[in-house]
């Protein structure tokens, strides 16, 4: 997984240098809910290259950062840890506690990608605006990016809370118990 968000990266990086030496000298830095943009820059390192470096430091976070710091946390048994069925989680021994948000890494890694995926078309559809080859940014790939982290996030929720389920049945451990389970 790792190596495809890397090759994420790259492409998203890719897109803003390519444009690069083809940006007019203002550029779209906010775009209105239609897509029309609403605020413009003048066109610097800074500006044009800001959604390249977000996108990597998303990537970091969700991919490495964050689960690296969940598995230590786990580990710990620290309250910090939000997670479903946080009183069950917490009676799980450590080893099996790691397991579970070991499973995590993978959702937050695609949610990742899908991040990339919504700064890409950033990238791609600003650079389009900025040299009046659209009048506005189609919003449609803004909605299916932002549904699609959405759906990973939920999926990640529920499958954290299947994984405690699991991990609590598996090792024969008596915790916390809800009515109705």
């Amino acid at each position: 997984m790792r190596s495809l968000l890397l090759l994420g990266l790259a492409a998203v990086w890719w897109l803003a240098i390519d444009a690069w030496p083809t940006l007019p000298a203002r550029i779209p830095m906010h775009f209105g809910l239609g897509g029309a943009p609403d605020r413009w820059a003048d066109t610097s390192l800074w500006s044009w290259f800001l959604f390249p470096a977000m996108a990597t430091v998303f990537a970091f976070a969700l991919g490495h950062a964050l689960p690296a710091w969940m598995r230590r946390l786990a580990a710990a048994n620290s309250k910090l840890l939000n997670v479903p069925d946080a009183a069950r989680f917490r009676a799980l021994p450590t080893a099996q506690r790691v397991s579970v948000v070991q499973r995590a890494a993978l959702p937050l890694a695609v949610m990742g990608l899908e991040v990339e995926a919504l700064f890409a078309w950033l990238v791609f559809g600003t650079a389009r605006v900025a040299r009046d080859e659209w009048r506005a940014l189609p919003v449609w790939p803004v909605l299916v990016c932002v549904g699609a982290i959405l759906v990973s996030a939920v999926h990640m929720a529920l499958a954290t809370k299947a994984a405690v389920r699991s991990a609590r049945e598996g090792c024969g451990v008596v915790g916390p118990e809800r009515r109705g389970d």
